[in-house]
């Protein structure tokens, strides 16, 4: 069965270090907005940021056209993850939803400041 599967949390969470570690994704096409604005740019060029946002959409978009599983991280903000969600059911996709939280929200501030770089932070991943 094809699966829609949504990485989600807030910025420095580790929805990708999730994703590193969680095989069931590796032979699966990804869309991390972050991932593609570092082939071209920088995260603090908001025309950067804009074109991997249209490029992440186009591909989402082909995915479902095609009837591909994929994977996708978000902060799920805005209306756009609510209507590929639905959208993925009208085509029939399995949806999954991994929830990365933090344990304060001192942290998810301290991933915001840092500009989502959070390397040297440890990451504990229950599953």
């Amino acid at each position: 069965m094809k699966r829609y599967v949504i990485i989600a949390g807030v910025n420095g969470a580790g929805k990708s270090t999730l994703y590193q570690v969680m095989d069931s994704l590796k032979n699966m096409s990804r869309i991390n907005t972050d991932e593609i604005v570092r082939e071209f740019g920088d995260w603090k060029n908001s025309s950067d940021v804009i074109r991997a946002g249209k490029i992440a959409v186009s591909k989402i978009n082909h995915y479902f056209e095609i009837g591909e599983s994929f994977n996708q991280e978000s902060t799920l903000c805005g209306r756009s993850i609510i209507k590929n969600i639905k959208r993925a059911r009208m085509c029939g996709y399995r949806i999954e939803l991994h929830y990365v939280g933090v344990d304060s929200v001192d942290i998810a501030k301290k991933g915001l400041h840092r500009g989502w770089q959070m390397a040297d932070m440890e990451f504990r991943i229950k599953m």
